[in-house]
């Protein structure tokens, strides 16, 4: 497997009523893929032309398969294409994709990853599951895989981890409302908030309605526009939704991602939950005071009631500053946008498994030590022996405060060691981290920390990791500000001083049960 380029295959579900969502979640990995110097090669059914488009710009190879409904020819020709691309993992991404689905997939010497939102299957051939929702961290998984669960793991595209611009300070009244509800709206929600909002009869609003690649409705929104007074803009096919979302004051949304790209945007919405997977994104946004949940009916005869509630809440809104501040705050303290970077360092995280250092690890540990390069970065950069070394490894296996565990890659080799020394009240520890020169320079340190880490908070009840780096070990630095690590205030290390990054535990909602399997 080759660490400066790995491949990454993603076979997602899309279609006229599935959408194009797990396409558009997909890219949010695919472009941080890419960021590391990973090719994407995509694998789905028909895709809308706008969309096919897109992804060819962001440079992604993309197989469109004929038998695509997650059945076994699906499975066979899917097949075909993972043993012309040889990946190094496969990720699949749909509901219709069960346990059977993934069984097919077994045999291959790949990672096999899946996406979940609502645990609709047991995953038990999946070396990982990800659950990027807000509740997510909040199911209990059967599946022996590692899991990555919670708003930690939220999937949004480059342009919102990106997103330099300033938010528009809270209105006294919100004026600018953006509609939008995913890539395909069926049932044209859109047109149902149009009529809302132009029964309130408000003055001075600009609508932004942005539509999907799969919309079909444009004809019933052209009619809309001749005969309304308001000022209605629509937006086919959006590049930027960042752009159209830094300008709102408000927004009436469907319960999907984009409930987490406005919550990183910082705008305060209601949301709709036109589909039974979205409701227990939007009741949870809705209970964390970020966004309110207003659930629609299929019964004629509580319609009327279910557009009287939402048009009461748009204009409730509307004209509280305090409470759209206060979703917008909430918002985005909840995703932080580097969900994507979370997820791609777990992924490639399984390459490398991790096991306890024993004794016969004694020579391997001081090859390390004594490396020019890694003596450089240390505090105490005199060499010691091999007698030195093996007394004060037997000294800190005995230890119950220190944790010394090697990474490997998939043939055994040693790939480097992260070290753990808790506290003795166990809410803090700080880390080690020493990397073979084999794999200096290729991203995998920041991998190995992100998975130790993990580890080490699943398995203690450890609340943050310390790291100390010596002032211009930019490698270092770079590493753990990968992993997640924040800068805190200089420290004093045996009168030197020592730059310092922190780690909390409630930022990494996760669990490891399984022990990886090999190539």
């Amino acid at each position: 497997m080759n660490l400066a380029t790995p491949r990454l295959l993603i076979r997602a579900d899309v279609g006229p009523s599935i959408g194009v969502g797990h396409i558009m979640r997909c890219m949010a990995i695919a472009q941080q893929w890419q960021k590391v110097g990973g090719e994407v090669v995509f694998v789905t059914g028909d895709l809308p032309g706008t969309l096919a488009r897109r992804l060819k710009r962001n440079q992604f190879l993309t197989f469109q398969i004929q038998n695509s409904k997650a059945d076994e020819a699906d499975a066979r020709d899917t097949l075909k294409i993972i043993d012309a691309e040889r990946p190094g993992w496969i990720l699949l991404d749909g509901y219709r994709f069960d346990n059977h689905y993934q069984s097919q997939f077994s045999n291959q010497p790949a990672f096999l990853v899946v996406l979940d939102d609502y645990r609709h299957d047991g995953h038990a051939w999946a070396d990982m599951v990800i659950n990027q929702n807000a509740y997510g961290h909040e199911i209990g998984y059967d599946s022996q895989g590692i899991i990555l669960a919670g708003p930690d793991y939220a999937l949004l595209r480059s342009e919102f981890v990106e997103n330099n611009e300033n938010r528009r300070p809270t209105p006294t009244k919100a004026r600018r409302i953006l509609v939008t509800f995913g890539g395909s709206d069926p049932d044209n929600w859109t047109l149902e908030t149009l009529e809302v909002l132009e029964e309130l009869n408000l003055k001075r609003l600009v609508i932004d309605c942005a539509l999907g690649p799969s919309f079909q409705g444009y004809r019933s929104l052209d009619e809309f526009k001749k005969r309304t007074q308001m000022c209605v803009r629509f937006h086919q096919n959006v590049d930027r939704m960042s752009h159209l979302m830094n300008r709102a004051d408000l927004a009436v949304t469907g319960g999907g991602i984009t409930c987490y790209e406005l919550a990183r945007s910082g705008v305060p919405a209601i949301v709709v939950p036109f589909v039974d997977n979205q409701i227990a994104i939007a009741r949870t946004m809705d209970r964390l005071g970020i966004m309110t949940s207003i659930e629609p009916t299929n019964q004629s005869s509580t319609k009327s009631d279910f557009t009287k509630k939402l048009g009461r809440q748009i204009k409730q809104l509307i004209a509280n500053p305090q409470q759209r501040l206060s979703m917008s705050i909430r918002g985005q303290q909840l995703i932080d946008g580097l969900g994507s970077q979370r997820i791609v360092n777990g992924i490639r995280g399984l390459q490398f498994p991790i096991r306890r250092a024993n004794a016969d690890d004694a020579v391997t540990l001081l090859n390390w030590r004594n490396d020019p390069e890694v003596r450089a970065a240390s505090f105490d950069e005199s060499p010691i022996s091999l007698e030195m070394m093996t007394s004060w490894l037997d000294t800190k296996l005995k230890n119950p405060t220190c944790q010394i565990w090697l990474a490997e890659d998939l043939i055994g080799q040693p790939v480097g060691q992260i070290r753990f020394d808790v506290a003795e009240d166990s809410q803090g520890s700080n880390i080690t981290i020493v990397l073979d020169h084999r794999y200096r320079g290729l991203g995998v340190g920041r991998i190995l920390i992100a998975s130790a880490c993990r580890k080490l908070f699943s398995q203690t009840e450890v609340k943050q990791v310390r790291a100390l780096v010596k002032p211009g070990n930019t490698p270092s630095e770079r590493a753990f500000k990968a992993a997640g690590f924040r800068a805190i205030e200089p420290a004093i290390v045996d009168s030197k001083m020592a730059l310092q990054f922190v780690l909390d535990r409630d930022r990494f909602h996760l669990t490891s049960k399984k022990k990886l399997k090999s190539a």
